[in-house]
């Protein structure tokens, strides 16, 4: 089961190695910026899809475990 969300609008306000926090809607948020997957779809595509769970990247190729 593949959950779809609406995107929505966020500004980066601190980044560090792992981590990174958002402002959303008025509200800081911390997010992981290193994923449990990655996209597997090459160098030369510019997706550079991260995800916590298994699926397919922005460019419809299925990610990879992060080893």
């Amino acid at each position: 089961m593949h959950l779809r969300v609406d995107l929505v609008k966020a500004k980066a306000t601190v980044v560090e190695e792992s981590k990174g926090k958002f402002m959303v809607d008025d509200k800081e948020k911390t997010l992981n910026t290193v994923g449990n997957y990655a996209f597997a779809c090459g160098p030369t595509c510019p997706c550079n899809t991260i995800s916590q769970r298994p699926g397919k990247c922005s460019c419809g190729v299925d990610l990879k475990p992060v080893s």
